[in-house]
């Protein structure tokens, strides 16, 4: 066969890369699978009662959040996904379980589409199902906002609305003694502080540049 070239050892390198990434995303889609199968057994041996049939799926979530190594909140997020995605996004469904879309996309589609109905969100599906596989996540949050906007722009406007009252300002570490500073609100206003800030910073720093480590201008 004689020896191969370096061209030719790079390429079977770059699809071993491409091919464990598909078989990641497939991964994430078993669990997924297995999620489902956990949530709807706990629900059926909780009974009849809604309360009982709730605090199982609860468990569910913690469960699952341990064996992921996550937070709770995101424990009753892969609940949230395995159950709902099946049933009301099929093909996004299908995708994940071929290892044909990431799972942070799947959950991106899910959050895009929430405030729309039962049959609303299924077209969505519809109409990003052949394409989704070639979307980056940008991309595929875009196209799931923009299809909901068209099919049900009432609700859309109503979930914006109800965003605002999420508004808030946080502070968490980051490494090296750094924190990071992070402002959550409406666009317009939150762009319009983002200028105001660098501005500040700009003319402050040009201020410390006019001046000598003395002191005098």
């Amino acid at each position: 066969c004689g020896l191969r070239s370096g061209a030719e050892l790079e390429a079977d390198l770059v699809d071993v890369i491409a091919q464990a990434e598909t078989l990641k995303h497939a991964l994430a889609g078993l669990q997924a699978r297995a999620t489902e199968e956990l949530r709807a057994m706990r629900q059926a041996a909780a009974g009849d009662s809604p309360k009982a049939a709730a605090d199982a799926v609860r468990l569910v979530g913690a469960d699952v959040a341990l064996a992921r190594r996550e937070s709770p909140w995101w424990g009753d997020r892969r609940v949230a996904l395995a159950r709902v995605l099946p049933e009301e996004m099929p093909r996004a469904w299908a995708h994940l379980q071929a290892g044909e879309v990431t799972e942070r996309v799947a959950h991106e589609l899910l959050a895009e589409t929430a405030c729309l109905s039962h049959d609303d969100r299924a077209e969505v599906d519809r109409r990003m199902g052949r394409v989704l596989p070639t979307l980056t996540l940008r991309q595929a949050r875009a196209e799931a906002r923009r299809v909901a906007a068209e099919l049900d722009a009432a609700s859309v406007a109503a979930r914006q609305a109800a965003a605002v009252k999420c508004r808030r300002v946080s502070v968490r570490p980051a490494p090296d003694g750094m924190a990071y500073l992070t402002v959550l609100g409406p666009l317009a206003e939150v762009v319009g502080a983002y200028a105001a800030v660098t501005k500040h910073a700009a003319q402050t720093c040009a201020g410390l540049t006019d001046t000598d480590p003395g002191g005098r201008t």
